[in-house]
């Protein structure tokens, strides 16, 4: 299911945000869970001003996670290949 996205004026320039995630404050869109700013300067692209989202410290957080999650799944299957024992497994 699609979430309705609400439009805001920010620096004169249409921002879309998620109201569920972000909340608007002093002309600006913060993160609901860490309060970090999302959004970032208002850029030209391609002729036309557009504001472009900013990673907050909560997806930060989540990322580095899922990439310390496929980095253990990594070595978890590394160790299946070369290990024939679970015995062996220990040794590194």
């Amino acid at each position: 299911m699609i979430k309705e996205l609400e439009k805001v004026m920010i620096e004169d320039v249409e921002y879309s945000f998620n109201p569920e995630k972000e909340y608007i404050k002093d002309g600006h869109a913060y993160c609901k869970v860490c309060h970090e700013r999302k959004d970032g300067k208002a850029l030209e692209f391609f002729g036309k001003q557009m504001i472009f989202k900013t990673v907050c410290k909560c997806d930060r957080d989540r990322e580095a996670k899922e990439k310390e999650r496929q980095k253990q799944l990594e070595i978890e299957r590394l160790k299946s290949i070369c290990f024939t024992s679970m015995i062996q497994w220990a040794y590194t």
